[in-house]
Protein backbone atom coordinates (compact mmCIF):
# COMPACT_ATOMS: atom_id res chain seq x y z
CA UNK A 1 0.00 0.00 0.00
CA UNK A 2 1.30 3.51 -0.98
CA UNK A 3 1.14 6.39 1.45
CA UNK A 4 1.76 10.05 2.29
CA UNK A 5 2.80 9.76 5.69
CA UNK A 6 5.83 9.75 7.69
CA UNK A 7 4.65 7.82 10.45
CA UNK A 8 3.81 4.92 8.32
CA UNK A 9 6.29 1.78 9.40
CA UNK A 10 6.55 -1.72 8.07
CA UNK A 11 5.25 -4.83 10.22
CA UNK A 12 4.64 -8.37 9.80
CA UNK A 13 1.18 -9.07 7.67
CA UNK A 14 -0.14 -10.90 10.44
CA UNK A 15 -0.12 -7.36 12.38
CA UNK A 16 -1.47 -5.43 9.26
CA UNK A 17 -5.29 -4.53 9.28
CA UNK A 18 -6.82 -7.64 7.01
CA UNK A 19 -6.60 -6.55 3.35
CA UNK A 20 -4.56 -3.62 4.03
CA UNK A 21 -1.34 -4.98 2.75
CA UNK A 22 1.87 -4.84 4.66
CA UNK A 23 1.37 -1.88 6.48
CA UNK A 24 0.32 -0.35 10.05
CA UNK A 25 -0.41 3.08 10.32
CA UNK A 26 -0.05 5.60 12.57
CA UNK A 27 -1.61 8.64 13.03
CA UNK A 28 -0.52 11.65 15.25
CA UNK A 29 -2.86 14.00 17.02
CA UNK A 30 -2.24 16.83 13.94
CA UNK A 31 -2.94 14.00 11.28
CA UNK A 32 -6.63 13.06 12.45
CA UNK A 33 -7.93 12.85 9.00
CA UNK A 34 -7.09 9.96 5.83
CA UNK A 35 -8.00 10.27 2.07
CA UNK A 36 -8.41 6.57 1.04
CA UNK A 37 -8.23 4.34 -1.78
CA UNK A 38 -9.84 0.87 -1.89
CA UNK A 39 -9.47 -1.70 -4.99
CA UNK A 40 -12.40 -3.20 -5.57
CA UNK A 41 -13.10 -6.90 -6.45
CA UNK A 42 -14.09 -6.21 -10.29
CA UNK A 43 -10.90 -3.79 -10.52
CA UNK A 44 -11.87 -0.81 -10.02
CA UNK A 45 -10.92 2.16 -7.29
CA UNK A 46 -12.93 3.60 -4.81
CA UNK A 47 -11.93 7.20 -2.89
CA UNK A 48 -12.96 8.40 0.49
CA UNK A 49 -11.92 10.37 3.11
CA UNK A 50 -12.34 9.64 7.21
CA UNK A 51 -11.02 10.14 10.68
CA UNK A 52 -10.77 6.10 11.63
CA UNK A 53 -9.28 5.05 8.87
CA UNK A 54 -9.08 1.05 10.76
CA UNK A 55 -12.89 1.46 11.64
CA UNK A 56 -14.03 2.81 7.77
CA UNK A 57 -12.00 -0.04 6.18
CA UNK A 58 -13.63 -2.34 8.62
CA UNK A 59 -17.34 -1.36 7.34
CA UNK A 60 -16.52 -1.21 3.74
CA UNK A 61 -15.08 -4.82 4.17
CA UNK A 62 -18.36 -6.10 6.33
CA UNK A 63 -20.40 -4.16 4.14
CA UNK A 64 -22.40 -2.10 6.64
CA UNK A 65 -23.91 0.47 4.60
CA UNK A 66 -25.84 -1.21 1.72
CA UNK A 67 -25.96 1.48 -0.48
CA UNK A 68 -22.10 2.00 -1.14
CA UNK A 69 -20.11 1.63 -3.88
CA UNK A 70 -17.94 -0.98 -2.71
CA UNK A 71 -20.85 -3.31 -1.15
CA UNK A 72 -21.03 -5.54 -3.85
CA UNK A 73 -17.24 -5.18 -5.02
CA UNK A 74 -16.08 -6.61 -2.11
CA UNK A 75 -13.87 -8.02 -0.93
CA UNK A 76 -11.45 -5.03 -0.86
CA UNK A 77 -7.70 -3.80 -0.16
CA UNK A 78 -6.85 -0.57 1.02
CA UNK A 79 -4.04 0.17 -1.45
CA UNK A 80 -3.15 4.26 -0.75
CA UNK A 81 -3.63 6.39 2.70
CA UNK A 82 -2.73 10.29 2.92
CA UNK A 83 -2.82 11.86 6.05
CA UNK A 84 -4.00 15.11 7.18
CA UNK A 85 -4.80 17.52 9.76
CA UNK A 86 -7.32 20.11 8.52
CA UNK A 87 -10.53 17.80 7.12
CA UNK A 88 -11.00 20.18 4.31
CA UNK A 89 -7.04 19.60 2.87
CA UNK A 90 -8.29 15.71 3.10
CA UNK A 91 -11.61 16.38 1.10
CA UNK A 92 -9.76 18.68 -1.35
CA UNK A 93 -7.35 15.79 -1.92
CA UNK A 94 -10.34 13.25 -2.12
CA UNK A 95 -11.87 15.35 -4.51
CA UNK A 96 -8.48 15.87 -6.88
CA UNK A 97 -8.26 11.96 -6.49
CA UNK A 98 -11.47 11.11 -8.27
CA UNK A 99 -10.90 13.35 -11.08
CA UNK A 100 -7.22 11.05 -11.96
CA UNK A 101 -7.47 8.20 -14.66
CA UNK A 102 -7.21 5.06 -13.95
CA UNK A 103 -3.71 5.15 -15.00
CA UNK A 104 -2.67 7.76 -12.80
CA UNK A 105 -4.39 6.20 -9.71
CA UNK A 106 -1.95 3.18 -10.57
CA UNK A 107 0.98 5.31 -10.64
CA UNK A 108 0.68 6.91 -7.61
CA UNK A 109 -0.24 3.30 -5.49
CA UNK A 110 3.08 1.76 -6.59
CA UNK A 111 4.53 5.51 -6.32
CA UNK A 112 5.61 5.84 -9.94
CA UNK A 113 7.02 9.65 -9.71
CA UNK A 114 8.25 9.15 -12.95
CA UNK A 115 5.18 7.90 -14.63
CA UNK A 116 3.17 10.33 -12.72
CA UNK A 117 4.71 13.72 -13.98
CA UNK A 118 4.32 11.85 -16.92
CA UNK A 119 0.61 11.72 -16.91
CA UNK A 120 0.56 15.20 -15.22
CA UNK A 121 1.86 16.24 -18.55
CA UNK A 122 -0.16 15.14 -20.68
CA UNK A 123 -3.23 15.91 -19.05
CA UNK A 124 -3.67 19.34 -16.62
CA UNK A 125 -6.56 18.92 -13.86
CA UNK A 126 -7.34 17.17 -10.37
CA UNK A 127 -6.21 21.05 -9.49
CA UNK A 128 -7.15 21.17 -5.80
CA UNK A 129 -10.45 22.82 -5.32
CA UNK A 130 -9.83 26.49 -2.96
CA UNK A 131 -12.58 27.50 -0.15
CA UNK A 132 -14.79 25.05 0.39
CA UNK A 133 -17.71 25.45 3.04
CA UNK A 134 -17.30 23.31 6.23
CA UNK A 135 -20.51 22.79 8.18
CA UNK A 136 -19.88 21.66 12.33
CA UNK A 137 -23.36 20.20 14.25
CA UNK A 138 -23.43 18.00 18.13
CA UNK A 139 -24.75 15.34 18.99
CA UNK A 140 -25.16 15.67 22.46
CA UNK A 141 -26.87 12.66 24.73
CA UNK A 142 -29.55 12.72 27.47
CA UNK A 143 -31.79 10.11 29.33
CA UNK A 144 -33.02 7.81 28.03
CA UNK A 145 -31.24 7.58 24.12
CA UNK A 146 -32.86 11.54 23.76
CA UNK A 147 -30.72 14.09 22.03
CA UNK A 148 -30.21 17.82 22.17
CA UNK A 149 -32.33 19.32 19.08
CA UNK A 150 -32.92 23.14 18.53
CA UNK A 151 -36.24 24.00 15.97
CA UNK A 152 -35.16 26.55 13.47
CA UNK A 153 -36.64 29.57 13.08
CA UNK A 154 -36.28 29.74 9.25
CA UNK A 155 -38.13 26.41 8.52
CA UNK A 156 -39.30 25.13 12.00
CA UNK A 157 -37.94 22.08 11.82
CA UNK A 158 -35.94 20.28 14.33
CA UNK A 159 -32.16 20.37 14.01
CA UNK A 160 -28.57 18.89 15.76
CA UNK A 161 -27.22 22.46 17.27
CA UNK A 162 -24.45 23.76 14.80
CA UNK A 163 -23.55 26.09 11.93
CA UNK A 164 -20.36 27.42 9.33
CA UNK A 165 -17.23 27.63 10.52
CA UNK A 166 -15.90 30.91 9.91
CA UNK A 167 -12.78 32.12 8.00
CA UNK A 168 -9.89 31.31 10.20
CA UNK A 169 -11.28 29.28 12.49
CA UNK A 170 -10.86 25.42 13.11
CA UNK A 171 -14.31 22.91 13.23
CA UNK A 172 -13.39 21.87 16.35
CA UNK A 173 -13.69 25.69 18.00
CA UNK A 174 -16.32 26.38 15.53
CA UNK A 175 -18.13 23.72 17.00
CA UNK A 176 -18.28 24.56 20.54
CA UNK A 177 -19.02 28.12 19.30
CA UNK A 178 -22.07 27.01 17.69
CA UNK A 179 -23.38 25.07 20.29
CA UNK A 180 -23.04 28.17 23.12
CA UNK A 181 -24.41 30.61 21.13
CA UNK A 182 -27.72 28.43 19.96
CA UNK A 183 -28.37 26.97 23.72
CA UNK A 184 -26.24 28.65 26.07
CA UNK A 185 -24.30 25.25 26.78
CA UNK A 186 -20.63 24.74 26.89
CA UNK A 187 -19.19 21.64 25.55
CA UNK A 188 -16.78 19.47 25.36
CA UNK A 189 -15.76 17.38 22.34
CA UNK A 190 -15.55 13.93 22.19
CA UNK A 191 -15.52 11.98 19.19
CA UNK A 192 -15.98 13.04 15.42
CA UNK A 193 -18.42 10.57 14.32
CA UNK A 194 -19.52 11.23 11.12
CA UNK A 195 -17.80 13.48 7.67
CA UNK A 196 -20.48 13.68 4.80
CA UNK A 197 -20.61 15.88 1.46
CA UNK A 198 -23.82 17.06 0.16
CA UNK A 199 -24.01 17.34 -3.45
CA UNK A 200 -23.81 20.89 -3.51
CA UNK A 201 -20.05 19.94 -2.39
CA UNK A 202 -20.43 21.70 1.07
CA UNK A 203 -18.73 19.29 3.98
CA UNK A 204 -20.76 18.29 6.75
CA UNK A 205 -19.18 17.18 10.21
CA UNK A 206 -20.71 15.47 13.29
CA UNK A 207 -19.35 15.66 16.70
CA UNK A 208 -20.26 13.55 19.57
CA UNK A 209 -19.96 16.27 22.97
CA UNK A 210 -20.69 16.02 26.52
CA UNK A 211 -22.05 19.05 28.05
CA UNK A 212 -19.60 20.75 30.72
CA UNK A 213 -21.69 23.88 31.98
CA UNK A 214 -23.88 26.84 31.05
CA UNK A 215 -27.68 26.86 30.93
CA UNK A 216 -29.96 25.85 28.73
CA UNK A 217 -30.94 29.19 26.79
CA UNK A 218 -31.74 29.90 23.06
CA UNK A 219 -30.64 32.41 20.52
CA UNK A 220 -33.88 33.64 20.30
CA UNK A 221 -33.08 34.94 16.59
CA UNK A 222 -32.73 31.90 14.95
CA UNK A 223 -33.78 29.42 17.24
CA UNK A 224 -37.43 28.46 18.58
CA UNK A 225 -36.94 26.04 20.94
CA UNK A 226 -34.28 23.92 22.32
CA UNK A 227 -34.89 20.23 23.74
CA UNK A 228 -33.98 16.44 24.80
CA UNK A 229 -35.77 14.78 22.13
CA UNK A 230 -35.95 10.78 21.14
CA UNK A 231 -34.62 10.78 17.57
CA UNK A 232 -37.82 8.44 16.51
CA UNK A 233 -40.14 10.86 17.61
CA UNK A 234 -38.86 13.91 15.86
CA UNK A 235 -41.40 14.21 12.46
CA UNK A 236 -39.90 17.53 10.73
CA UNK A 237 -35.80 17.14 10.39
CA UNK A 238 -34.16 19.86 8.97
CA UNK A 239 -32.51 18.98 6.08
CA UNK A 240 -30.51 15.38 6.22
CA UNK A 241 -29.63 16.06 10.05
CA UNK A 242 -31.82 12.54 10.84
CA UNK A 243 -29.77 10.63 8.93
CA UNK A 244 -25.98 12.46 10.08
CA UNK A 245 -27.53 11.76 13.52
CA UNK A 246 -28.47 8.16 13.78
CA UNK A 247 -24.61 7.64 11.71
CA UNK A 248 -23.26 9.62 14.59
CA UNK A 249 -24.94 7.64 17.32
CA UNK A 250 -24.26 4.30 15.40
CA UNK A 251 -20.57 5.21 15.08
CA UNK A 252 -19.98 6.24 18.42
CA UNK A 253 -22.12 2.70 20.12
CA UNK A 254 -19.45 0.67 17.54
CA UNK A 255 -16.33 2.76 18.79
CA UNK A 256 -17.25 2.14 22.45
CA UNK A 257 -17.57 5.82 23.15
CA UNK A 258 -18.20 6.80 26.38
CA UNK A 259 -21.83 7.66 26.63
Amino acid sequence: MSSRVASVEVVDRAEAIEGHHNFRYTVSPMENYTTYMLRCSDGSFYTGVTNNIEERFRQHQEGVNLTCYTYKRRPLALVHAEYFGDVRDAIAREKQLKTWSRKKKEALIEDNAFLLKHLAKKKKGGIVPKGIQVGVDVVMEGDNGAILLIQRRDDQCWSLPGGWVEQGETPDRAAIREVKEETGLNVVLRYLADIHIRSSGTVHLTYIAEVSGGALVIQKEEVLRAEFLAPEDVQRWHADHKERAQRAIETMVRAEVPR
